[in-house]
This record gives C-alpha cells, sequence and structure tokens, in this order.
C-alpha cells in the first residue's frame, strides 16, 4: 500500500497514516489491556511477593509510560517506536521465566502473557517495514 502525503487532523506528520500503523498501535493497546487483565487474574501472587503500594506503583508507573509511548508512536513519533522496542528487547530477556512462572500459578495467565509476545512483534513488524517505516521516515519531527 502507498500512501499519499495528505494532511489530515491530529497527524503530526503531515502524511496519512498507513492503515498498518492503525493496526500496529491497535494491537499495542489491547497488548496493555491484557496486561492489566493478567495483573487482575495473579493479584493474589502478586500480593505474596510485595506490598500493594509497590505493586500498584510498579505496574502503574510503567502502564503509564507505556501508554504514553503507543500514543506517541500512534502520532508519528519515530523516537517512541524505537524505545519502545528497546524495552521490549530488553524485557524479552527475562520473559521465558516470567512465562514460565505464570504458566504455573495460572495457566491463563501464562497463555496471555504469550498472546501479549505476539501481538507486540506483530506490531513492531508492522512499525518497522514499509509502509510503516516509509511513514516515520517522512515525520517532521
Amino acid at each position: 500500500m502507498t500512501t499519499q502525503p495528505m494532511p489530515t487532523s491530529g497527524d503530526a506528520s503531515g502524511w496519512q497514516r498507513p492503515r498498518e500503523i492503525t493496526l500496529a498501535t491497535r494491537l499495542l493497546w489491547v497488548t496493555l489491556l491484557l496486561g492489566v487483565l493478567n495483573s487482575m487474574l495473579q493479584w493474589s501472587h502478586l500480593r505474596e511477593v510485595g506490598s500493594v503500594g509497590f505493586i500498584l506503583t510498579v505496574q502503574g508507573g510503567t502502564l503509564f509510560v507505556m501508554v504514553w509511548l503507543v500514543i506517541q508512536i500512534s502520532r508519528g513519533r519515530n523516537w517512541a517506536r524505537i524505545l519502545f522496542l528497546l524495552l521490549f528487547v530488553a524485557g524479552i530477556a527475562l520473559e521465558p521465566r516470567v512465562v514460565l512462572a505464570s504458566l504455573t500459578i495460572s495457566p491463563v495467565g501464562g497463555a496471555i502473557a504469550l498472546v501479549q509476545i505476539l501481538m507486540q512483534l506483530v506490531s513492531f513488524y508492522l512499525l518497522f517495514v514499509s509502509p510503516g517505516r516509509a511513514w516515520y521516515a517522512g515525520a517532521t519531527h
């Protein structure tokens, strides 16, 4: 799919957002919602490893940063998609242990974690391969 340079409201790049970018950001929103659901499913276990205040601070702070990054990604901020990818790569090293622990605690929670990883990988593909790459390259910020 090719994109026409057309101004659209709310689009800081001045280019029409490719549908692949819209799909990628929707997938990222769903992964965030799945993360909240997974935290709720595993709340009793989380309470065993930390205080409520600590859990809410860490998870709330993480959610805030990730929501902010997805918003920036959807606005065409190239640095946001790169930062999101770097955070994913940094976190993926711990993911096998997290998923295995999740599967032990809650098979549904482990399955949700696997689905989140797959959805994020699809999102990164859409964000970093054309037409997504071209859209971010054409962004003027």
